[in-house]
């Protein structure tokens, strides 16, 4: 996902390799949204670090596979 100069979200979260469930990667989505209420307290000056970030949601890892 990428975010703006204030630490808000820029656009909609994108999954870019699905885990095969829907419902999971929807999840995923929606936990990053719901991340989005007060942004990411970037530093000043530092925006450009946190501009593009990715993020793994892995199942197997919830389940302990």
């Amino acid at each position: 996902f990428n975010l703006d100069a204030s630490g808000k979200l820029d656009g909609r979260p994108a999954v870019e390799k699905s885990s095969g469930n829907r419902q999971f990667d929807e999840s995923a989505v929606r936990a990053v949204q719901k991340c989005d209420v007060t942004g990411l307290q970037v530093p000043a000056g530092k925006q450009d670090i946190w501009a593009d970030v990715r993020v793994t949601f892995d199942p197997r890892e919830m389940l302990g596979l």
